[in-house]
């Protein structure tokens, strides 16, 4: 996924969508962290594309529900939560990549 980046310095005047996004006593940082996108949460995406994969596919809001998330993502202990929800038996395991069982794959 290819995204553009556009740096705005407190001394350009705001166009388009930006200025619009400005109100009355807001500082342009309050703007446009107002209007940064949600973060970009790789445990919950790769929950997602397990899910999937079992044609078991469930939403971020049926996994998220009600968890306390950090910083608006799962945590790896969330990520168990979630998966419990969707129906899965999950663990946390601490070992190499190569001495898992291929049999349980795909993982997190």
């Amino acid at each position: 996924m290819k995204q553009e980046f556009r740096s705005i310095q407190a001394s350009q005047p705001l166009e388009g969508s930006q200025a619009a996004m400005l109100q009355p006593g807001q500082s342009t940082d309050e703007a446009k962290e107002a209007a940064a996108p949600p973060a970009y949460d790789v445990l919950l995406r790769c929950l997602i594309a397990v899910t999937t994969w079992h044609d078991r596919p469930a939403s971020e809001d049926q996994l998220t529900a009600g968890l306390p998330l950090q910083q608006g993502n799962l945590t790896p202990e969330l990520t168990l939560r979630a998966a419990n929800r969707a129906g899965y038996a999950a663990s946390i395991v601490r070992k190499p990549l190569n001495r898992l069982n291929p049999l349980v794959f795909p993982a997190i």
